[in-house]
């Protein structure tokens, strides 16, 4: 299995109860494949990505932090730690299928460059949780997608392993959403 992580006792792993303990398919493809080389590049550096939702769970973790709201801080950088696993997967797998995964989206005709632009930066906990509920749900959306796009049994299990980590993400987002929306 690829992820060492996923073999440690929840008290030792630095993502603790954020994690899912299912393990990682390894990294492998079938064949080198520009197409799904391209198509991973949207789920790799585009606006609905794991190079954005990195970005994006990373500045609310420290806004969060900033306003003393220590408990939804730790759940935005650990599930921003879980997304930097899944970028660098998909990484791997643009590199095995004979693309460059630059940070760029496949859709843009490779012209395009990741932009901060990308990232919902927000002003208030529930508008930046709303954001980040949207991006799972756009992530998970994408992913199944390009499931479905591909024939290759290998990606299309690591796409389906990264799609159960994005919708315990969606999960703990909309639950703090609720709690703080009770708050509120």
């Amino acid at each position: 299995m690829y992820n060492t992580l996923n073999n440690m006792p929840e008290h030792h792993h630095p993502m603790g109860k954020y994690v899912l303990p299912e393990p990682y398919p390894e990294i492998n493809v079938s064949a080198k494949n520009p197409f799904y080389a391209g198509l991973l590049l949207d789920d790799y550096a585009s606006q609905k990505s794991e190079l954005n939702a990195i970005n994006q769970y990373f500045y609310h973790h420290l806004r969060f932090k900033d306003v003393g709201l220590q408990d939804i801080a730790e759940l935005v950088v650990a599930i921003s730690i879980t997304e930097m696993h899944h970028l660098e997967m998909i990484g791997e797998l643009i590199l095995k299928l004979g693309g460059d995964p630059r940070f760029r989206g496949f859709q843009n005709n490779n012209n395009q460059y990741y932009s901060g632009e990308y990232v919902y930066y927000g002003n208030h906990v529930l508008e930046m949780l709303s954001a980040d509920i949207e991006a799972e749900k756009g992530a998970i959306q994408q992913y199944r997608r390009h499931v479905d796009q591909i024939q290759d049994p290998f990606i299309k299990a690591i796409l389906n392993r990264i799609i159960m980590d994005e919708e315990y993400h969606l999960k703990l987002f909309m639950e703090a959403y609720r709690k703080y929306s009770a708050k509120s």
